[in-house]
């Protein structure tokens, strides 16, 4: 793995948490990433859209997003276009509701949230002669992506040959305490309004569904969490939505070659609530921290990508080098 020991390889920014959070989110600029639109429609009826980019190769990596993220997000598409560069085809897909289009049924998405990824691999499997297929994870992503592997051992088909998660919150419920940290009032606000604004545009679908009344006096993200991210996915309250959206459950149940890739300085999730014990126990896992990085960030000096992503790629390749 690319370490960090000659510091000359970060940007100025990079040594703030905050900055290297925050710079890379608004202004990396990721040029000449040409998705094919596609949608899929779901078991249940509703849809989701991928966004592909495919050059004939036989094999592929799924790139889930972040919390209210998508499909063009700088971290995403900076993955697609390298692994793209490299011989892979990409499938991003966006989650339920954040493609640009509110989806049909009354929930969105969720952290702890399976079903999807699991009919987008299946898709993958069913509709391409692909031969390898990994998933690559950033925040919520990787939770979605790691949790899938965990508990639906049962359902990978055969070429599901890696998993790497980057920035990923493997406690739940630790991490929203710390989005609750009045240093973290930023990144509250953003992911707040952003879900508020798509919540009422589902109370128009669904008349009665959601009470706006207490959506506009919510404070703090444990309230979301409580009222809204548990209730409309049908957990009685969000310790029981916690203890199904972290990792730190499942984690044993890992049997794919996964790479953990966290930041030490990453303002949106505690340094403790990474699973190193659990890496070290579980010979599938390698955990890695960063000294440096930020929430998604990672970037290096002079490089048109960041050392999360040229992670996955050399991590992606050792594993299919022996298969």
């Amino acid at each position: 793995m690319i370490e960090f020991q000659n510091y000359n390889q970060l940007p100025i920014y990079a040594y703030n948490h905050h900055l290297a959070t925050i710079i890379p989110s608004l202004f990396r600029n990721i040029k000449e990433v040409n998705y094919t639109r596609e949608r899929l429609y779901l078991k249940d009826k509703d849809f989701i859209d991928l966004d592909l980019l495919k050059n004939n190769n036989n094999k592929v990596v799924i790139l889930t997003h972040g919390l209210e993220g998508n499909s063009e997000k700088h971290y995403i598409k900076g993955t697609a276009k390298l692994f793209l560069e490299n011989n892979w085809d990409v499938i991003a897909w966006n989650c339920r509701s954040c493609s640009g289009e509110l989806n049909n049924a009354r929930r969105i998405y969720h952290h702890g949230d399976t079903d999807d990824i699991s009919e987008v691999v299946n898709w993958a499997s069913l509709n391409n002669q692909y031969k390898t297929i990994g998933l690559i994870g950033y925040s919520m992503g990787g939770v979605i992506n790691t949790k899938y592997l965990a508990t639906r051992t049962d359902q990978h088909p055969a070429t599901l040959s890696f998993n790497i998660a980057v920035s990923t919150p493997c406690d739940l419920e630790a991490c929203a305490l710390t989005l609750d940290q009045s240093n973290n009032i930023v990144y509250k606000r953003k992911f707040l309004n952003s879900l508020k604004k798509k919540l009422i545009l589902k109370s128009a679908q669904f008349p009665d569904y959601i009470d706006i009344a207490k959506l506009h006096t919510i404070k703090f993200w444990s309230e979301f969490d409580e009222h809204f991210s548990a209730r409309m996915n049908g957990f009685v309250n969000r310790k029981e939505f916690y203890q199904q959206a972290t990792l730190l459950n499942f984690l044993e149940d890992v049997k794919i070659p996964t790479l953990i890739l966290n930041a030490e300085n990453d303002p949106l999730i505690p340094i403790s609530s990474n699973p190193v014990k659990i890496a070290k126990n579980n010979k599938y896992i390698q955990m890695v921290l960063s000294k440096y990085g930020g929430h998604c960030g990672f970037t290096i000096r002079n490089d048109a990508y960041t050392y999360a992503e040229r992670c996955a790629l050399e991590f992606a390749n050792e594993v299919r080098s022996v298969i």
